[in-house]
Formats: structure tokens, sequence, C-alpha cells
């Protein structure tokens, strides 16, 4: 990002916010979109790998699964959460979903089984979810003092207490 906090427009400004030639960047990228959903998809990508890295003993209980990924999700948004603060849509996140947004459609590709173990609608829990797990809002409450454990714990309990319809 460049320093002001506005994405790049044009993708040689990105090789120099990189600090790579522009041909290099056009090797790498058809566009400042391509370049920008590279960069952003590294917060989920690292959710994974913190989730499946993690010890698991429960057995598969659903709660447990949930608290399991919001706390990779959160230790992922405190490395990673300012690569997607200022990259804000027009269009809400179930919609992207929709639309097949590729770093939506990959996260939620990670969230949504777990949320379909759980009792609830699973698109209102993805909702839930998503609102009170945005990176922005992982790193307010980082900067309020919350710990990563903290954090993933009110997501899940947020998700958990998703009325059902």
């Amino acid at each position: 990002m460049q320093a002001h906090g506005a994405p790049p427009e044009r993708l040689v400004d990105v090789a120099a916010t990189a600090g790579v030639s522009t041909a290099t960047a056009y090797r790498h990228f058809a566009s400042v979109d391509d370049a920008i959903q590279a960069f952003v998809l590294q917060l989920p990508t690292r959710a994974v790998e913190l989730f499946e890295a993690a010890e698991t003993t429960t057995d598969g209980d659903p709660t447990s699964n949930l608290l399991r990924w919001n706390i990779a999700w959160v230790q992922s948004c405190l490395e990673h959460g300012a690569l997607a603060v200022h990259l804000r849509s027009p269009v809400g996140f179930l919609e992207r979903r929709d639309l097949g947004d590729p770093v939506i459609t990959y996260a939620c590709a990670q969230i949504e089984p777990i949320l379909e173990q759980l009792d609830g609608d699973t698109t209102m829990m993805l909702f839930v979810w998503n609102v009170t797990s945005d990176p922005r809002e992982v790193l307010d409450l980082a900067r309020l003092g919350w710990g990563a454990d903290q954090i993933a714990r009110f997501v899940t309990d947020a998700v958990l207490a998703t009325p059902h319809n």
C-alpha cells in the first residue's frame, strides 16, 4: 500500500512499492487488481496454515473447530490484517461471495464447512462471522489491548449467538 493508505492505481506503482521492476510486476500480474488480490490473499492463506498446524484434541467438536479457526484467523489478521484495511468494496461480503470474488470465495471455503457443522443458519452465521472478524475490527480490538485468544473467543461467541431463522 502507498504511504497515504490508498491502493495503488497502476501496476508500475505496485512495482515501485514492492521494490521490483515494472517488467517483473507484469510477469506476475495482469493488472493492479490481480496484484492486490494476491497481496490480500495472504491473510486467509496464512489462517489456513495456522488452522492446519494447530493441535486438535477436540475429536471434531464443531464449537471447538470454530474456535480453533477463529484463533488462526485472528492471528493471521494480526500478522496481515493491515493488507485488507484499505481495500473496501461497495459490494457486501455475501454478495461478493455469491459473485465469486476470489479472496472472499477462498475464505468462505474454509469457514463455511465449519459453520455447517453447527446448529443454525449457515449464511447468517457467516454474516456475523464476517462482521466480527473483519480485519479492521480485529485490529481495533487488538489496539484496545485485547489478546488474540480473547478476540477469537468473542468472534466465536458472537457466531454461536446468531439467531436462528
